[in-house]
């Protein structure tokens, strides 16, 4: 979900030859995701779900003490919850490009690009383990995790004959983060506020040199 994008171009031409004109391109936006990923589980669980277990070979047709429905129970111990953070925001994102492009003759443009993305209340899952007699599992959702994606662009093109076209592209970036992903949950036994610090570092994505061609 985009909230606003702002995108500007200027043309430039280098003395009087029209062959060697140059292009600068700006852009920048924030951006909105629904951050839902690590909680569509939760109906799947206390307090919303209940179970009842038969032993092989199940009696058949059941008998109508199996046949009911197992009974809801709102006391503990629980074995397994997925919870959220009261102050769970949606997390966001800011993006920003700045690139030149440079016409060489009439034939081959060079382009040097910018590239900056850092994402803020990002959600992350915590897992607890027996946190208090009360609880076996429990699963936290909240904004705890953040990212910065830095890269340099550099691209360049050339007409060849008979419409035919090369590229040749080469990316600089790097990617660190606390948690690339809200599917799988870092696992902790106690609570930490320090989890989400300490496990700051490369992106699992994360890709230094990437060179394309076509």
């Amino acid at each position: 979900m985009e909230t606003w994008r702002l995108d500007w171009v200027s043309r430039i031409r280098c003395g009087t030859n029209p062959n060697w004109g140059a292009t600068v391109r700006a852009g920048l936006g924030i951006f909105y995701d629904l951050g839902q990923g690590s909680l569509g589980g939760v109906t799947s669980y206390f307090p919303y779900s209940a179970s009842k277990n038969f032993s092989a070979p199940a009696p058949f047709p059941l008998s109508p003490d199996n046949a009911s429905p197992p009974p809801f129970s709102l006391e503990p111990p629980v074995s397994t919850m997925l919870v959220a953070d009261s102050h769970l925001k949606l997390p966001r994102s800011y993006q920003w490009n700045i690139a030149v492009e440079q016409s060489i003759a009439s034939n081959q443009s060079l382009a040097v690009t910018y590239i900056g993305a850092v994402g803020r209340d990002l959600i992350r899952s915590t897992n607890l383990y027996n946190p208090n007699p009360d609880f076996q599992f429990v699963s936290l959702t909240d904004n705890s995790a953040t990212s910065d994606y830095h890269a340099l662009q550099l691209t360049l093109k050339r007409r060849l004959s008979r419409g035919l076209q090369g590229l040749a592209s080469y990316t600089l970036s790097h990617s660190i983060d606390n948690a690339s992903t809200d599917a799988f949950a870092t696992y902790l036994n106690t609570p930490s506020t320090a989890g989400s610090k300490l496990d700051r570092a490369n992106s699992d994505f994360d890709i230094r040199n990437s060179f394309t061609g076509a």
